[in-house]
């Protein structure tokens, strides 16, 4: 049985990611290598928890990216 995004946190993470619409090199090179780990629930709201390779990444992507990935995965 094929489990729905919200069920599957990497597949709702790719589809955010793919939503972006950014270069694919950049794509690639900041986005590709992060893992979502879990969607966890709290008090009625969803929260997509991802895994960076290192801190300078996870740094980067949330200053870079992070508002743009929180307003997509909220649609």
């Amino acid at each position: 049985s094929s489990s729905s995004a919200s069920e599957n946190p990497q597949l709702f993470w790719e589809q955010v990611r793919d939503s972006l619409g950014l270069e694919r090199q950049i794509a690639t090179a900041w986005l590709q290598p992060i893992v979502a780990k879990e969607i966890v629930m709290q008090d009625g709201s969803a929260t997509l928890v991802l895994e960076a390779p290192n801190r300078f990444s996870a740094e980067h992507v949330k200053r870079q990216y992070g508002p743009k990935i929180c307003r997509i995965a909220a649609e």
